[in-house]
């Protein structure tokens, strides 16, 4: 079993992977509010907008992201495009070669060994920012990650079988940058290296017999494998985050946070509340989502 939700997944490494970007029911847009909370009169306010992030989807594709200090204030928009059909592949394949490419490419876009079915070409402020091919053959997936003049960035090996997922990163002289590997069956287990294949991150992801997340548990590891940090989050029944706990290296609990939730007649949050609950019940962020279906 691996849980399917969506996620910005094509947008690790520039804006990161986003909890604010589970969704029960899949919507057209969602414009994301991070506010300042303050108390004036004794009373919550929060009309203060630190910063907002919006994305449209197409299905359950992202084809933009934006981030500002208002929708009239964007820093930074972000757009994707999806090259799927065998003739639209041929034709782009066609099109990128009429300049002088590496070898790699084009032995991606003709070669017999590999083949492509999907491109994603990503736009950063109406110039191409990265382009990512991802291939199929008899024995794996791999992705690989181009600069705007096709120079390699990353390769991404995938292997999966009944009982895992792995997925190994490196640079373009083969030296392995992560291995992340998924196991299943109710549960789920992504572990991270450094370079040298020593042991950086584990994440443990525990479910219910229904498929909802139970339990997160998060180690983080120094390069001599002691464990620097542990975090354990508790979900509920609809897998939304009630509580998140941080022990120190010794196991010592050093913070503790609270979560609350408004919802929308979808059964997607609207509204979340962070609370630090440490040593008594304090408002951390507010963070809101205006979705449209």
């Amino acid at each position: 079993m691996i849980l399917k939700i969506f996620s910005l997944i094509l947008s690790v490494g520039l804006f990161g992977f986003d909890y604010e970007m589970i969704f029960k029911v899949m919507p057209q847009s969602v414009t994301i509010k991070y506010l300042i909370p303050y108390y004036k009169n004794g009373k919550l306010r929060y009309d203060k907008v630190d910063e907002i992030y919006r994305v449209r989807f197409l299905g359950s594709d992202i084809i933009e992201e934006a981030r500002g200090k208002s929708l009239k204030e964007l820093d930074t928009i972000k757009k994707y495009r999806y090259i799927r059909k065998d003739s639209e592949i041929k034709s782009y394949c066609n099109e990128i070669l009429k300049d002088e490419l590496p070898d790699m490419v084009k032995s991606l876009c003709f070669g017999k060994d590999e083949k492509i079915k999907e491109i994603i070409v990503e736009m950063l402020d109406n110039s191409v920012f990265r382009i990512i091919f991802n291939t199929i053959s008899s024995k794996k997936e791999k992705k690989y990650f181009f600069d705007p003049d096709f120079n390699l960035d990353n390769v991404v090996d995938i292997v999966s079988d009944d009982k895992k997922r792995e997925e190994i990163s490196y640079t373009p002289l083969g030296i392995m940058k992560s291995r992340t590997v998924y196991k299943k069956d109710n549960y789920i287990e992504e572990v991270l290296f450094y370079e040298n294949d020593v042991l950086k991150k584990k994440i443990s992801k525990e479910y219910r017999t229904d498929n909802t997340l139970r339990k997160e548990t998060i180690y983080e590891y120094l390069t001599n494998g002691e464990v620097s940090l542990k975090i354990i989050s508790i979900y509920d029944t609809t897998s939304l985050k009630e509580e998140e706990m941080y022990y120190d290296s010794r196991g010592n609990l050093y913070k503790k946070f609270k979560f609350e939730y408004e919802k929308d007649v979808k059964g997607n949050w609207i509204k979340l509340i962070k609370y630090d609950t440490t040593l008594d019940k304090k408002l951390s962020s507010i963070i809101l989502r205006e979705i449209e279906y």
